[in-house]
Protein backbone atom coordinates (compact mmCIF):
# COMPACT_ATOMS: atom_id res chain seq x y z
CA UNK A 1 0.00 0.00 0.00
CA UNK A 2 2.79 2.38 0.80
CA UNK A 3 4.18 1.84 -2.71
CA UNK A 4 0.91 3.00 -4.23
CA UNK A 5 0.78 5.96 -1.88
CA UNK A 6 4.39 6.93 -2.66
CA UNK A 7 3.60 6.83 -6.38
CA UNK A 8 0.51 8.98 -5.80
CA UNK A 9 2.52 11.54 -3.82
CA UNK A 10 5.17 11.68 -6.51
CA UNK A 11 2.58 12.07 -9.26
CA UNK A 12 0.62 14.79 -7.42
CA UNK A 13 3.76 16.51 -6.03
CA UNK A 14 2.29 16.59 -2.52
CA UNK A 15 4.35 18.17 0.25
CA UNK A 16 4.11 16.34 3.57
CA UNK A 17 5.14 17.13 7.11
CA UNK A 18 5.93 14.62 9.84
CA UNK A 19 2.45 14.80 11.42
CA UNK A 20 0.73 13.98 8.14
CA UNK A 21 3.17 11.13 7.45
CA UNK A 22 2.56 9.74 10.94
CA UNK A 23 -1.20 9.78 10.43
CA UNK A 24 -1.04 8.30 6.93
CA UNK A 25 1.28 5.51 8.09
CA UNK A 26 -1.01 4.81 11.04
CA UNK A 27 -4.09 4.66 8.83
CA UNK A 28 -2.32 2.28 6.43
CA UNK A 29 -1.39 0.06 9.38
CA UNK A 30 -4.99 0.19 10.55
CA UNK A 31 -6.27 -0.86 7.13
CA UNK A 32 -3.69 -3.67 7.02
CA UNK A 33 -4.64 -5.00 10.46
CA UNK A 34 -8.31 -4.97 9.47
CA UNK A 35 -7.49 -6.87 6.28
CA UNK A 36 -5.38 -9.48 8.08
CA UNK A 37 -7.29 -9.87 11.34
CA UNK A 38 -10.40 -11.88 12.07
CA UNK A 39 -11.09 -9.58 15.01
CA UNK A 40 -9.85 -6.05 14.16
CA UNK A 41 -9.29 -3.40 16.82
CA UNK A 42 -12.15 -0.94 17.37
CA UNK A 43 -11.81 2.39 15.54
CA UNK A 44 -12.56 4.52 18.59
CA UNK A 45 -9.51 3.12 20.43
CA UNK A 46 -7.29 3.66 17.42
CA UNK A 47 -8.62 7.20 16.94
CA UNK A 48 -7.70 8.07 20.53
CA UNK A 49 -4.21 6.67 20.00
CA UNK A 50 -3.82 8.77 16.87
CA UNK A 51 -5.27 11.89 18.49
CA UNK A 52 -8.13 12.38 16.02
CA UNK A 53 -11.87 11.89 16.16
CA UNK A 54 -13.41 8.62 15.09
CA UNK A 55 -15.06 10.40 12.15
CA UNK A 56 -11.67 11.78 11.02
CA UNK A 57 -10.13 8.31 11.19
CA UNK A 58 -12.96 6.87 9.10
CA UNK A 59 -12.58 9.70 6.58
CA UNK A 60 -8.85 9.09 6.27
CA UNK A 61 -9.46 5.36 5.81
CA UNK A 62 -11.99 5.99 3.05
CA UNK A 63 -9.66 8.37 1.23
CA UNK A 64 -6.76 5.92 1.35
CA UNK A 65 -8.97 2.97 0.40
CA UNK A 66 -10.22 4.89 -2.63
CA UNK A 67 -6.63 5.76 -3.49
CA UNK A 68 -5.66 2.07 -3.49
CA UNK A 69 -8.93 1.05 -5.22
CA UNK A 70 -10.00 -0.97 -2.16
CA UNK A 71 -7.17 -3.47 -2.71
CA UNK A 72 -4.98 -3.57 0.44
CA UNK A 73 -2.22 -5.52 -1.27
CA UNK A 74 0.23 -5.08 -4.12
CA UNK A 75 0.59 -7.65 -6.86
CA UNK A 76 4.00 -9.29 -7.09
CA UNK A 77 4.70 -7.95 -10.59
CA UNK A 78 3.89 -4.39 -9.54
CA UNK A 79 6.15 -4.69 -6.50
CA UNK A 80 8.96 -6.01 -8.72
CA UNK A 81 8.44 -3.10 -11.11
CA UNK A 82 8.65 -0.65 -8.21
CA UNK A 83 11.86 -2.26 -6.92
CA UNK A 84 13.50 -2.08 -10.35
CA UNK A 85 12.71 1.65 -10.61
CA UNK A 86 14.23 2.62 -7.26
Amino acid sequence: MSILFAQYLEREQVILNSLILYRVAFVFLNIAQKYLSDCPLPNNSLAKLLGVSNDDLLSMELILLELIAYMPFVAEDRYGEYCRNI
